[in-house]
């Protein structure tokens, strides 16, 4: 399949008429998976399948090429603009699998990417095209190219089960040591502890939605404070050094607070130590208070409600919610049964339940931090 998708690909690159008809047979699979109706295993079917699951990452993602491993992987549109804009000058990307975010950093300054696997060179040579970007690409091997210096280096290592950066491939610190730069940008898992990681750089956690996605190291010149968290879609930028904050643990008040988990990881909530900890599950970190806490970096919500595990589907319904989202761990089948049975298409408005010890907390969100349409500021000097 590997040399037959190659083909493919490389056909595609050069012939624009050829291109055309297959990305019609693409559309074409697409319509059909979104139908339900099955689609044999193909070359044609992994592409479809592959732009529906980057259709929410790209705004060109109908003519966008990528495997299965690229798609799942690959940096979002919105956070490469973003890097894109921390850069001062072009980039050498190692490692650039189907060639994102060398697209992204090529619309600022130019970028020229470095990828062995010749599938994903030939995308990255497709997806440039559909982005008219003129990012060069070279299909080579890293460890056996010539290349020794650079202004900016770029790496996002292949996503493998490794516990620190001297496992991943390519291996930052290889790079550090072959090539000279003024400044290298290491895209790394972002669960990997900070404490493993040897390199004189910023750590700047970014996250989308209120979901972590991206740990980014920034050295040289780049590097702009020690810790970092930047928050989309809002755009809102913290830095400073990381705090070791323990909250002390405290009965809820009337409003829950859940700071963003880029903020969390990246230690900066040290303006909240004031905030009592409702929970910590190790997904979610819920805080506390009876006062409103101004320019908080994340959600905040307001108790309505509070009753016991067997009054809690009764208090639900009685308030009569167009969604219940639940804050706390639970079983999915579990989640699905209770939610779907308190719900209303007519309800008047989405409800938030959390968890403090048997207590169940009725809560209705009063502000995120997503939805403020503030611009990008700093909290933290």
């Amino acid at each position: 399949m590997s040399k037959h998708l190659e083909k493919i690909l490389e056909r595609a690159v050069y012939d624009e008429a050829f291109r055309n008809k297959l990305n019609s047979q693409i559309e074409y699979a697409i319509q059909q998976i979104d139908r339900g109706v099955s689609v044999p295993d193909s070359v044609v079917s992994e592409f479809a399948r592959a732009r529906i699951r980057v259709r929410k990452k790209y705004s060109k993602w109908d003519k966008l090429f990528f495997d299965k491993y690229s798609a799942m992987y690959s940096t979002p549109e919105n956070i490469g603009r973003y890097r894109a804009s921390r850069i001062n000058g072009p980039v050498l990307d190692v490692g650039s699998g189907a060639g994102m975010q060398c697209i992204m950093f090529g619309l600022e300054y130019g970028c020229k990417g470095i990828e062995v696997d010749r599938s994903r060179y030939l995308m990255s040579l497709l997806n440039s095209i559909a982005y008219r970007c003129k990012s060069e690409f070279v299909n080579s091997d890293f460890y056996k190219n010539s290349i020794r210096d650079a202004h900016i280096v770029f790496s996002d290592p292949l996503r493998t089960k490794a516990s620190s950066i001297s496992e991943l491939k390519p291996s930052p610190l290889d790079i550090m040591e072959k090539i000279q730069a003024e400044a290298f940008i290491f895209d790394l898992p972002p669960r990997m502890p900070a404490s493993t990681i040897n390199i004189d750089g910023e750590r700047e956690y970014i996250s989308v939605d209120g979901v972590l996605s991206r740990f980014t190291v920034y050295t040289g010149s780049l590097k702009e404070a020690e810790y970092s968290a930047h928050i989309m879609p809002s755009g809102i930028h913290l830095n400073g050094e990381k705090q070791t904050v323990k909250f002390e643990e405290g009965v809820p008040g009337r409003l829950i607070y859940v700071p963003d988990p880029a903020v969390v990881a990246a230690g900066l909530l040290g303006a909240y130590s004031s905030l009592v900890m409702v929970s910590n599950d190790g997904r979610r970190l819920i805080l506390s208070s009876d006062d409103t806490v101004e320019n908080f970096p994340g959600t905040i919500y307001e108790i309505i409600h509070s009753c016991d595990g067997t009054s809690l589907a009764f208090s639900l319904r009685s308030l009569r919610p167009r969604n219940v989202y639940l804050r706390f761990s639970i079983d999915p089948v579990q989640y699905y049964s209770i939610t779907n049975s308190v719900t209303s298409a007519d309800g008047l408005t989405d409800l938030y339940v959390f968890r403090y010890k048997e207590l169940f907390l009725i809560t209705k969100k009063i502000f995120d931090i997503n939805s403020t349409g503030n611009k990008a500021v700093n909290f933290f000097k």
